[in-house]
């Protein structure tokens, strides 16, 4: 058993110290070989995924690149009936691109129209005493008044938003 001193322990922890905060140019740096939309050259650190217009030939227990399409969207396998196995679809992330906004002096008569149909909403009741009910695609909202409220809307699609109670807000349409 080896005898650690509080003078070793503080020095450690001083060096640590130093390599997260920066205080030293001694530290493990992490970067890739290439830089951003250049050809793929050595083994670069990869955050995303490769681009290849022939896809590489897979075996088990092989470490695999994720691969994407040319305009960077990932690739996966889906499976099903009408999927056929092992062909790559892109997928799209959807409901996180804000399109418009509006806010209490955008409403007419207690109606926000904005202008298209809302599939993907976020709330904010900036109100700081009254909730809200917050009207869309028919289905009621209660959002608390100083709350926000972000979902995806089912119901009969439709481009309106009927607020009550509430007095101020910011209402925000996604896809």
């Amino acid at each position: 058993m080896s005898t650690v001193s509080i003078g070793t322990i503080a020095a450690y922890w001083k060096a640590v110290s130093d390599w997260v905060t920066g205080a030293t140019t001694s530290k493990p740096v992490i970067q890739g070989a290439v830089a951003d939309s250049a050809a793929k050259a050595g083994n670069p650190l990869q955050i995303g995924g490769i681009y290849s217009t022939t896809p590489a030939t897979r075996h088990d227990g092989d470490a695999v690149a994720w691969e994407m399409t040319s305009t960077g969207s990932g690739l996966v396998s889906l499976s099903g009936s009408n999927i056929p196995d092992d062909e790559p679809v892109p997928v799209k992330e959807i409901g996180n691109k804000l399109t418009e906004q509006q806010t209490e002096a955008d409403d007419v008569a207690g109606v926000l129209t904005f202008t298209a149909n809302i599939a993907y909403i976020e709330i904010y009741n900036t109100d700081a005493t009254n909730a809200g009910i917050f009207t869309i695609n028919g289905i009621d909202i209660n959002v608390p008044a100083g709350k926000v409220f972000k979902s995806a809307i089912g119901g009969t699609p439709s481009a309106n938003v009927t607020i009550t109670g509430a007095t101020t807000y910011i209402v925000s349409r996604y896809v």
